[in-house]
């Protein structure tokens, strides 16, 4: 359960390093004057943006592993079965947030790959990773209870 939990919290801090340094570079440095904030430039971000975006990707796809029974069950609906509201509810969502997180990646490697010459990919990643910041609030919000749990 430790482990778990760690590698939840682990994930949880790379994703918002990711998603702040992001928000960083999206409102602050777009079209700004500013040279500096916070005592960096904007390829001081980008590095944090890109490291942290390394470590994210490799632990939400551990993440996702972990789950993979439940995504089977839930989200894919390999076995038919009543589902409550509340987990249509977590199902929608976590569905939104994989396929934005996917789009989001997806967007952001390719740009990454091309040397940042995609314009197109990184006003697309730009406006993706937006959405996907507030969907991951969503889906933090429908699973805080799985941070405030004791080990049994």
């Amino acid at each position: 359960m430790a482990n778990k939990t760690l590698i939840l919290l682990s994930t949880l801090i790379a994703f918002l390093v990711m998603a702040i340094s992001g928000l960083v570079m999206f409102f602050i440095f777009q079209e700004s004057s500013l040279n500096y904030f916070l005592g960096m430039k904007k390829a001081g971000w980008m590095n944090i943006h890109n490291i942290s975006g390394i470590f994210a990707v490799v632990l939400i796809a551990y993440h996702v592993a972990m789950r993979w029974v439940w995504i089977e069950h839930v989200i894919l609906r390999k076995k038919k079965m009543q589902l409550s509201k509340e987990m249509i509810g977590r199902r929608r969502n976590n569905t939104w947030f994989l396929l934005f997180f996917s789009l989001t990646f997806a967007t952001g490697f390719l740009s990454w790959i091309m040397g940042g010459d995609c314009e197109y990919c990184l006003e697309i990643h730009d406006k993706l990773g937006v959405v996907l910041f507030l969907i991951f609030l969503v889906h933090f919000y429908k699973h805080r209870k799985s941070f405030s749990r004791k080990s049994k």
